[in-house]
């Protein structure tokens, strides 16, 4: 009876998340701890959860049999998707700022991350919600970008990666990518929010 039980929370939640979104969520596999290279993966540090197809790395690992028992090569932060990165060995060791964590996103016009954005580029990161847009950070640093897989690494705090998984797990959250002279963004705006990485950030 509990196993039916929490099977039938998980299909309304399912089918909550395709109603919601006008989209099919997709099992995908996350770090239930934030993972280092050489670590093991196992059903302590990993497990699957549903998330909205669109937001999804295109190379994201999909099943537990696929990864377990392999060896972690980059650094994966807590609640984000496992995918080949995660275990691919680098000829370039990427470096990954001081103090920072290492995200994997998206390429994604729902996010606004294009694959031509540069290494190195500096973005801003905002959760939309009831055409309120409100600043989550604008310390989020580009480290390397896949046009071939369709996805961007970032670095963020460590203290950030929560709100962004939580805020893009919504599918409300939107990157930007701020002028070289915009010092201060607003932390709120009731304004549509901005749709691309690659346009500049305006003031009213």
């Amino acid at each position: 009876m509990q196993a039916q039980s929490i099977r039938g929370e998980y299909e309304k939640a399912r089918a909550d998340l395709i109603s919601k979104f006008g989209s099919d969520v997709v099992d995908v596999v996350v770090a239930k701890v934030p993972l280092e290279p050489g670590d093991v993966i196992d059903s302590k540090n990993c497990e699957v959860v549903s998330w909205v197809a669109p937001l999804i790395p295109k190379d994201a690992i999909v099943s537990m049999d696929e990864v377990e028992g392999s060896v972690v090569q980059n650094p994966q932060a807590q609640g984000a998707p496992l995918t080949q990165l995660t275990f691919r060995k680098n000829t370039d060791q990427i470096e990954v700022p001081s103090g920072y964590v290492a995200l994997n996103l998206p390429n994604s016009d729902k996010l606004g991350i294009q694959a031509s954005i540069q290494a190195g580029s500096q973005l801003a990161a905002y959760e939309v919600k009831d055409k309120k847009a409100s600043l989550i950070t604008s310390n989020m640093r580009v480290i390397s970008c896949s046009e071939k897989q369709k996805t961007c690494l970032v670095a963020l705090l460590p203290n950030e990666i929560p709100k962004i998984l939580e805020v893009m797990d919504k599918g409300a959250l939107r990157v930007v990518m701020p002028a070289q002279d915009v010092e201060n963004l607003p932390k709120t705006n009731e304004a549509r929010a901005p749709q691309s990485a690659e346009a500049e950030v305006r003031h009213e």
